[in-house]
């Protein structure tokens, strides 16, 4: 929420194009601001969370988002609902693709997000291939 709204007050950046991108947590940091009430002080860690603006942010990336047990907000629906693009790993050790689909079917209602299932493990894109994760440059 800082970056949007520092970056949104740069000379040389439009606040009002944005787009978002998240790997596995950042994926999942992007849901949760997408869909925090932002009702009480201190929710999302701001003074202020009823000011934060996110109209701005026209599009969103989601690889192989996180969205297991911890992701309390995975069943909440946006209240912003940008243009999305939201990639799943088949063989994800931290969800099933029917789980990833379940939540982005709550996220937006009536605005579709694109959704592209390749057969690739959590963090396929990622060279090091830790533990169940196996990295294919393909």
């Amino acid at each position: 929420m800082a970056a949007i709204q520092g970056l949104s007050q740069r000379p040389d950046v439009d606040g009002s194009r944005l787009g978002l991108a998240g790997w596995s947590h950042g994926g999942w940091a992007i849901m949760e601001a997408l869909s925090a009430p932002r009702e009480m002080a201190g929710e999302m860690l701001l003074r202020d969370p009823a000011a934060a603006d996110l109209s701005g942010v026209k599009a969103v990336f989601l690889a192989y988002p996180y969205v297991g047990v911890a992701a309390t907000g995975r069943f909440r629906p946006w209240r912003h609902c940008p243009k999305t693009l939201a990639v799943i790993a088949a063989r994800d050790h931290l969800t099933t693709v029917r789980n990833a689909e379940r939540v982005l079917d709550v996220a937006c209602g009536h605005v579709e997000i694109e959704r592209w299932t390749v057969d690739g493990t959590h963090a396929f894109d990622e060279p090091t291939g830790a533990g169940p994760m196996r990295h294919d440059q393909a």
